[in-house]
């Protein structure tokens, strides 16, 4: 039996098909695995910012705290939920006396499954007339 010359182009097209269809689809997955891991990078730096602005809040609320009563007690410890939809908190410990006060801050944002957590830490050396800050750090 004789082939006719329609049979092979058909089968030329079907091959040419299938393999445009192939490189099709490796480019698709290599775009969705590559969007889904910027897209995990990008939520870590998000809650990471989230976590820090925590930390910086809590150190400005302690430092509102030593501000308005200069000869605070210390050790003093307080904490606040700062966004319960990110589940977003903060605690302080300030240690020390006046004017050399320690402020250790946490910012914690609860992202996807892991906690996030951002650490800060303030030294005072005046708290009158003004108060003085001789070092601001963040600690990883």
């Amino acid at each position: 039996m004789k082939q006719r010359r329609g049979d092979s182009e058909g089968y030329i097209v079907l091959i040419t098909v299938l393999i445009i269809g192939i490189a099709a689809t490796t480019i698709a997955l290599f775009l969705l695995i590559t969007g889904t891991d910027a897209s995990l990078a990008s939520a870590g730096v998000e809650a990471d910012a989230q976590a820090r602005a925590g930390a910086l809040s809590c150190t400005e609320l302690a430092l509102g705290s030593i501000q308005s009563d200069t000869a605070l007690a210390t050790p003093t410890t307080d904490s606040y939920t700062l966004d319960s939809t990110i589940q977003q908190s903060c605690t302080y410990d300030i240690s020390g006396s006046s004017p050399n006060y320690t402020i250790s801050a946490t910012g914690t944002v609860r992202a996807s499954t892991d906690n996030v957590i951002h650490r800060m830490m303030v030294v005072t050396d005046q708290v009158t007339p003004q108060l003085r800050i001789s070092s601001w750090k963040d600690i990883p």
